[in-house]
């Protein structure tokens, strides 16, 4: 299956030759494809890192955290991406039903998730504010000029335009974002 070698007693091997290599290469078992490296966290784990050691080499991480909304128009979450890395997708569950409080233009319809100030819908939203209501999106990749903190927003029914009505304080929004980011390489 790969074209990829490896020195065994002085002879080349494949490194991969079937798909049972490739799970006990990678950790799987039983037949099971799928394989989780990491769930990630509030913190953004490395789920993976292409370099020479544990503290170098371009990292794919994962931020994923349950944030519970406030009786505000948006909700920063902890996930700071920053300057440098690439947003590769985003995806939410909404883990509660979200409500308006029936306040400002009293237009909550959608839920966004994106970066305050600029586009509130800029990674994903949801299309709706029933309870398991999914988000899945895969923004146009590009390097990130600054540091971004990733934001839930109140959307009216267009899906893309900020409303002034308020959640519901209480309501709880599951996010997790991966992306790319360097990490320098260790001094000689």
């Amino acid at each position: 299956m790969s074209d990829q070698k490896r020195m065994v007693g002085g002879s080349i091997q494949p490194l991969v030759t079937d798909v049972e290599d490739i799970e006990n290469l990678l950790g799987a078992t039983d037949g099971d494809t799928t394989v989780t490296l990491s769930a990630g966290d509030a913190t953004a784990d490395a789920v993976l890192r292409i370099g020479g050691s544990k503290t170098e080499g371009a990292e794919f991480k994962v931020y994923d955290e349950v944030i519970t909304l406030t009786n505000a128009v948006s909700e920063d979450t902890n996930c700071v991406v920053p300057a440098g890395a690439v947003i590769l997708s985003v995806q939410g569950n909404l883990e509660t039903a979200i409500t308006g409080d029936d306040t400002g233009d009293d237009l909550l319809a959608d839920v966004g998730i994106g970066i305050s100030g600029d586009d509130e819908d800029a990674y994903t939203e949801f299309g709706g504010l029933d309870k398991n209501t999914k988000a899945d999106g895969i923004p146009d990749w590009s390097v990130l000029d600054a540091e971004t903190t990733v934001a839930i927003f109140a959307l009216k029914a267009d899906g893309n335009t900020a409303c002034t009505e308020k959640f519901t304080a209480g309501g709880q929004v599951r996010v997790r974002v991966v992306y790319l980011v360097n990490n320098s390489l260790d001094d000689a």
